[in-house]
């Protein structure tokens, strides 16, 4: 019976260690990606190649969980270290699973701004969802998450059934430019499928899409490796077209080793960053950038707030403003809790984000 005891014990530990072993342990720790976008072959577009990094901030209770926050920024290699942190992730450790919290709203098309009923079914799909599964076996598939709505297209509405399911492989040896790990290897798929109503017989669902997610995590050194494949949307079975859904791979790499001084970087695209701190209370930051115009010096920018249902809640900026990057700080102390939306508007130019006051 103390045998039976003991091996319980040691196999709860060990599974109750096996997520935690996978994140590193000190925040301040950084993580250095090439992001590299991939052909409709799957062939690696090099001279499209970006970088990104990722920085561990603080292990603290957030959205109802014991979160590691992390936040990242993305650009190229001589222009990165002057781009701000503008993206949140949240990280839930717990036994043998690895949990994500992950918004579908954080980026917007200002169309979508007006539409209650679409936004709040973005909001309803945001929470933890169980991504890493170690406890479920190799090559054993399982449910993170799925759910059925419908998509209005041309006036027509066409049922739909979004899905993510997850399987973990064989663990793999990886060699890469921060070192040689085992790692463990996860597929993360999505899939869209087209709904026909079968009545009194089960709803048929047909495949349209599904997107194959290779994740390799390394102890300590959490994702090491990860490769979202070229996909071929075809939709001419429901009257629509065929559609090429881009792929691309995401590789450690050492610290970055820029070439370019940074106070002599001109600023070349139009770009709204995520605030940061996202969830916060009661203040946060906002990060744009503006390219220089060739036909004026200076032009005019208007940085506004939303509330979730389209209503303009209050104005950060409305002035002429020169090329640069530019950063505002936003106090919601007057604020109640929940989602908002802020929209930058510079010409045509116009870009929406997400973030979530917390109190």
């Amino acid at each position: 019976m103390k045998r039976v005891i003991l091996l319980f014990l040691l196999y709860s530990t060990t599974f109750s260690q096996i997520a935690n072993d996978f994140y590193p342990k000190q925040s301040g720790y950084k993580w250095y990606y090439e992001i590299t976008p991939l052909d409709s072959l799957n062939n690696p577009i090099s001279s499209f190649t970006s970088v990104r990094v990722d920085s561990f901030v603080v292990e603290d209770s957030l959205y109802g969980k014991l979160s590691n926050l992390a936040v990242s920024k993305s650009g190229g290699i001589n222009t990165i270290n002057s781009i701000p942190f503008y993206d949140s992730i949240f990280v839930n450790l717990e036994n043998s699973v690895i949990s994500k919290y992950l918004s579908f709203i954080t980026n917007i098309d200002t169309n979508i701004i007006s539409d209650p009923e679409f936004l709040n079914y973005l909001n309803e799909l945001e929470d933890w969802y169980p991504i890493y599964q170690f406890s479920d076996g190799i090559k054993r598939q399982y449910s993170i998450f799925s759910k059925d709505t419908s998509i209005t297209f041309d006036s027509t509405q066409f049922p739909i059934r979004i899905e993510f399911f997850g399987k973990q492989e064989n663990d793999e040896s990886l060699s890469t430019e921060i070192g040689e790990f085992l790692c463990k290897k996860f597929v993360i798929s999505f899939r869209l499928s087209y709904l026909i109503d079968m009545s009194p017989f089960p709803t048929l669902a047909i495949p349209l899409l599904t997107v194959p997610d290779s994740v390799w995590i390394a102890p300590e050194k959490w994702i090491v490796k990860e490769i979202t494949p070229s996909i071929i949307l075809d939709l001419t079975n429901i009257d629509g077209g065929i559609y090429s859904v881009p792929g691309y791979q995401k590789l450690s790499i050492s610290e970055l080793k820029t070439a370019v001084n940074e106070e002599k970087i001109v600023v070349s695209e139009f770009k709204l960053y995520q605030n940061y701190p996202n969830p916060f209370n009661p203040s946060t930051t906002i990060s744009y950038s503006i390219p220089g115009n060739v036909k004026s010096e200076t032009a005019n920018v208007k940085l506004d707030v939303y509330d979730i249902l389209g209503n303009k809640v209050a104005t950060l900026v409305n002035k002429l403003q020169t090329e640069g990057n530019y950063k505002i700080k936003f106090d919601a102390s007057n604020f109640a809790s929940g989602i908002y939306l802020y929209k930058l508007n510079y010409g045509s130019f116009m870009q929406t984000k997400k973030m979530t006051i917390l109190k």
